[in-house]
């Protein structure tokens, strides 16, 4: 699922590990954004990911974790 931010600026995409294990995630948007940060479900800004050559976006998601990425314009 991707649903526009509260706020009008940018992107969230939320997931859910199923797992017991831990594994990284790796996200390449269809465009550029001026930055990715990983959020909380209030859309609260947790951290800046770092942003690959590619585009790509990897991030960790622990067991049985919530994880969503947002996309500012």
């Amino acid at each position: 699922m991707v649903k526009e931010a509260e706020d009008g600026r940018g992107w969230l995409v939320p997931g859910y590990n199923i797992t017991d294990n831990p594994f990284m995630v790796t996200l390449r948007p269809w465009r550029p954004f001026v930055s990715t940060l990983r959020s909380n479900l209030a859309e609260e800004p947790l951290n800046p990911l770092t942003v690959e050559e590619d585009g790509a976006d990897h991030l960790q998601a622990g067991g049985h974790e919530v994880v969503t990425v947002r996309f500012v314009e």
